[in-house]
């Protein structure tokens, strides 16, 4: 735990917390009915995220020896990324998202602000939660890439389900099986990205499914 507090990984850990409560505004400005006012909101998005960046910056390369931020990463890999999000996100619009509309409407946006908002929201602070902190997480604990990849997968599969339980309406089963799986196939895409090509890789992956939103702008 001492890796945490090191002269070298604090300031990178608050400079991220400063990045993704820039990022988080917009989206948090939106919450018209938030329990405390948005400034609250802020300051505990930037004190959860310095501890969740200083996971990442602490334990990533040191456990996984690959970097967070990867510059040289191969033409192939952001062939890849891009071709899966754009194909994720044609099959996410056909298949996933008229389930999930009327499920969860606040996570469809109406207009490119909102879109825009959801994007930074989305790239910066539930990567960070759902993929870059657990997997530096997991690489502490466990004992290989895999292993810290499988757990972060799941713990992702984990968390929509305990969204699809809390939801008012009901689902059916079949309904919440497929919606499980396509969560299932994006965080292990998130996860496989961000292993093979750091955050901006993973970053790239995410922006081109969610391009899909603009077929209904």
């Amino acid at each position: 735990m001492r890796d945490l507090v090191r002269s070298s990984i604090l300031p990178q850990a608050a400079a991220g917390a400063a990045f993704t409560a820039f990022a988080a505004y917009s989206r948090l400005f939106s919450w018209h009915d938030a329990p405390i006012p948005l400034w609250a909101l802020i300051i505990i998005v930037f004190a959860c995220s310095t501890v969740l960046w200083a996971f990442v910056f602490a334990w990533h390369e040191k456990y996984s020896n690959r970097p967070v931020l990867n510059f040289s990463v191969p033409l192939r890999a952001w062939m890849a990324a891009i071709l899966c999000g754009l194909s994720g996100g044609v099959l996410m619009h056909f298949f996933v998202d008229p389930m999930l509309r009327p499920l969860t409407p606040e996570l469809y946006p109406g207009n490119f602000f909102e879109w825009s908002a959801l994007l930074l929201f989305k790239i910066i602070f539930v990567q960070l939660f759902f993929c870059f902190a657990p997997m530096a997480f997991f690489l502490r604990l466990l004992p290989s890439i895999k292993h810290a990849a499988a757990a972060c997968v799941g713990l992702g599969i984990f968390v929509s389900f305990l969204k699809i339980s809390g939801l008012q309406i009901p689902v059916p089963a079949g309904f919440a099986l497929a919606i499980l799986a396509a969560r299932g196939v994006s965080a292990a895409l998130s996860v496989w990205f961000y292993v093979e090509g750091g955050i901006l890789l993973s970053t790239a992956w995410i922006v081109c499914l969610e391009l899909r939103h603009f077929a209904t702008l």
